[in-house]
C-alpha cells in the first residue's frame, strides 16, 4: 500500500505541475485534493483496525478488516528493534518501532508500530531477555569528523543524475515558448558565463549533498546497552537502531575514492535482519567516518571479534590486472554496441568518440578493482577486500558466519588461477563477495581454512 501511495504521489505531482505550467489551475486543485483525500482514507483505515497489546511476555498486533492478520510475538524471541521519530512528534512522545525476530526470514520487518508512546519502546526493552553484563560504552562523532563525512560523500552524483534526468523532460513538462525562449537566451551569453552557470549548477549540488548527509548523522552516537549495539542518528528525524551483537554477520570498512586519499573509513555490520539504519541494503551503519589509523581500536570494544590487526594478505598478482579491464571493457562493449545500433549513429564521430572515452573509463575501472582485491585470513577470521566503482570494501568475517564458500576457475586457466566466493548473510538474502584471479595456492590454502577436512577437486 505504501509503494501504491508513492506511485500515486509521483504520478499526481508530475500531473499537477504539468497543469499548472498550463494554466489548468482547476484540475492541479482538484489532483492535490484527491491524493490528500485518499491518504487520509488510508490513515483512517489503518488507524480504525489496528490494535496491539504486552501481556505476558507476549506482544499482540492485531490489523486488517477483510483479510485479518494478527501475530504474536514472544519478547523473549526480539533482536532487532528500529526507532524512528519525526522531529514535529517529538513534543507528543510518539515513535515508530520496526521488530525483527531470530527466526524472522521475510523482506520486511516482522511486526511495524507506526505511531506509539514511548513508553511501549521501555517495556519491549525491559522485558527483553538479552544478557546485562556487557560493560556500557558509547561513541560520539564529533563535529569535524562529521564535516569530513559530509564534505568527502559522492550524494552528489544522484542529485545531479536526478538533476540531468529532469532537465531531460522539461521539454515534456514546460510550454515550447518558454523552451525556446531559454535557449534563445542562453545563446546571447558568453561561453564564460554558460561555464560559470555550469560551476554554481555543480556547488549547488555539493551544498544539497553536504547538508542532506549532515542533517543524516547529526548527533550520531554508537553505544552499547543492555548487551545490545544501539545508533542513534538524524536531526529532522532521529532514527534508532539497536541490534543483537550475534546478529551481525560481518563488518564492512568502505572507503570512495576521495576517502581513499585521506585515508577515511565508513563502517558498516552486516546484519542478519532488515531493521538496520538503511532498510534499503540492509546496512547498520556503525561509525560514520575514522581516520585509518584509529579503525580498528575503535571498532573492537564494540566487536569482541574484530582484530586488532589485519591478518597478512595477498594481493591479486598484478600479472592479472588487464583480465579485469579485458571484462569491463567486453561487458561495456556491448551495452556501447546495443545504444548506438538504438540511435543509429554508426557513422557519427561524435557518439563514436564518447564511446571510446567511456571504454578507457571502464578499462581503468577495471585497473583500480584489479589493485584493491586481496585476501587474507587467521584461525577465526576472514579478511577480504574489493574493489568497485568509485571505492573499495574490506570485509571481516567471523568462520562461522561464512554461509558458503566457493572456488570457481576459469575456463581458459584451470591449472594456474581461482575465484574465491565468499557467501554471507546480509539482510534476509546474501552477500556475495568476490575476489578474483588468485593463484591456485591461495585458493588451496582459503579452502583448507575453510573446511579442512573436506576434499576439493580444484586444489587438490
Amino acid at each position: 500500500m505504501d509503494r501504491f501511495l508513492r506511485q500515486v504521489g509521483l504520478v499526481a505531482l508530475i500531473g499537477v505541475v504539468n497543469s499548472l505550467i498550463r494554466g489548468g489551475w482547476l484540475v492541479g486543485f482538484l489532483t492535490v485534493v484527491g491524493v490528500l483525500a485518499l491518504a487520509a482514507i488510508v490513515a483512517l483505515w489503518r488507524w480504525l483496525f489496528f490494535r496491539y497489546g504486552i501481556a505476558n511476555g507476549v506482544l499482540t498486533i492485531q490489523n486488517g478488516l477483510i483479510a485479518k492478520k494478527v501475530t504474536h510475538i514472544p519478547l523473549a524471541n526480539i533482536q532487532t528493534i528500529q526507532q524512528k521519530q519525526w522531529f514535529f512528534f517529538k513534543p507528543f512522545h510518539v515513535v515508530e518501532l520496526s521488530i525483527e525476530t531470530s527466526g524472522h526470514d521475510s523482506g520486511r520487518p516482522e511486526a511495524m508500530l507506526p505511531a506509539v508512546d514511548e513508553s511501549v519502546l521501555a517495556a519491549l526493552k525491559q522485558t527483553d531477555t538479552v544478557a546485562a553484563a556487557t560493560p556500557e560504552l558509547a561513541y560520539t562523532i564529533s563535529s569535524s569528523d562529521l564535516n569530513q563525512y559530509a564534505w568527502t560523500s559522492l550524494g552528489v552524483i544522484p542529485i545531479l543524475l536526478g538533476a540531468l534526468w529532469l532537465f531531460g523532460r522539461l521539454d515534456d513538462l514546460l510550454p515550447k515558448a518558454w523552451i525556446r525562449q531559454a535557449q534563445n537566451q542562453l545563446l546571447t551569453l558568453g561561453i564564460f558565463l554558460i561555464v560559470g552557470l555550469v560551476m554554481l549548477f555543480l556547488i549547488l549540488g555539493l551544498v544539497v549533498s553536504y547538508l542532506n548527509q549532515l542533517q543524516k548523522y547529526y548527533r550520531f552516537s554508537l553505544s552499547v546497552q543492555s548487551g545490545k549495539l544501539v545508533t542513534e542518528r538524524g536531526f529532522f528525524q532521529r532514527n534508532q537502531v539497536s541490534v543483537a551483537p550475534d546478529r551481525i554477520q560481518a563488518l564492512r570498512f568502505n572507503q570512495n575514492i576521495i576517502r581513499q586519499w585521506l585515508h577515511l573509513f565508513t563502517v558498516q555490520a552486516l546484519t542478519a535482519s532488515k531493521a538496520a539504519d538503511d532498510q534499503a541494503n540492509s546496512n547498520l551503519v556503525m561509525i560514520p567516518v575514522l581516520k585509518e589509523n584509529r579503525l580498528l581500536q575503535t571498532v573492537q570494544p564494540f566487536v569482541n571479534w574484530s582484530p586488532v590487526a589485519y591478518p597478512e594478505a595477498t594481493k591479486v598478482p598484478s600479472s592479472t590486472y588487464w583480465r579485469y579491464s579485458r571484462n569491463m571493457m567486453l561487458g561495456n562493449g556491448i551495452f556501447v554496441a546495443i545504444i548506438l545500433f538504438i540511435v543509429r549513429q554508426w557513422t557519427s564521430p561524435l557518439w563514436w568518440s564518447l564511446a571510446v572515452i567511456w571504454l578507457l573509463v571502464v578499462a581503468l575501472q577495471g585497473l583500480y578493482a584489479a589493485r584493491q582485491g586481496a585476501i587474507g585470513f587467521n584461525q577465526q577470521l576472514l579478511v577480504a577486500q574489493v574493489g568497485h566503482a568509485f571505492g573499495r570494501s574490506r570485509y571481516v568475517v567471523p568462520r562461522n558466519k561464512v554461509q558458503s564458500l566457493v572456488l570457481q576457475q576459469p575456463i581458459l586457466l584451470r591449472h594456474t588461477l581461482v575465484h574465491v566466493v565468499i557467501n554471507v548473510r546480509h539482510g534476509n538474502s546474501n552477500q556475495e563477495i568476490t575476489i578474483k584471479y588468485l593463484p591456485k595456492s591461495v585458493g588451496k590454502l582459503v579452502w583448507q581454512w575453510y573446511a579442512p577436512s573436506l576434499p576439493n577437486p580444484m586444489v587438490d
